[in-house]
Parts: structure tokens; sequence; C-alpha cells
């Protein structure tokens, strides 16, 4: 998503996200284009917490093996609400040591 933070005007994100085939219809391309243009820092933000989301799942399916099981996870990541990212990491450290 950081292509469309670089991005001069509405128009042109709104070119980019169609090219990019991020969104179909005309008004949710116009909507992330104003999101993207209004706050460009949240798509780092977004872009940073998914990349650390993929490694705590990739932490605990190598952990668990053929035991790991998605809805525990997704559980344990998304049941307390929202948390920084080091606490996160801890919870789920811990839910892994439990197991």
């Amino acid at each position: 998503m950081s292509q469309l933070d670089a991005l001069a005007d509405r128009s042109e994100a709104e070119a980019e996200s169609s090219r990019l085939g991020l969104l179909a219809p005309r008004e949710l391309a116009e909507a992330e284009a104003d999101r993207y243009l209004a706050q460009p820092g949240q798509a780092l933000a977004y872009a940073v917490g998914r990349l650390r989301f993929d490694e705590l799942r990739a932490k605990a399916e190598q952990a668990l093996g053929t035991a790991f099981d998605v809805r525990d996870f997704h559980e344990v990541v998304l049941g307390r609400g929202r948390l920084t990212l080091g606490l996160l990491d801890d919870v789920v450290t811990a839910w892994l040591a439990e197991r």
C-alpha cells in the first residue's frame, strides 16, 4: 500500500488503486484514496502490524506443528482487544508456553 502514499492527488490515487486491483467499485476506490491522502501514516501502521501478525502466526505454526489451529490463534491475538505489538508478542509467547 505504500505505493499509494507517494501519490500527489486523489485522481492519481484512484487510478493506482484500480491498476493494482485493490478495489472494484468506484466508491470504495474513492474512499481508499481519500483515506491514504488524509492519513498516509495509516498505511504504514497497517503494513507493520500485518507483518508482525504474520510473523507471530508463523512462530505459532512452527512451535505447535500439527496442533496449530488458526481459530485458537485468532482467539489469542484478537481476544484481548487492542494491544501494542510488544504486548501482542508477549501474549502469543505466553500462550505458546502454556501449550
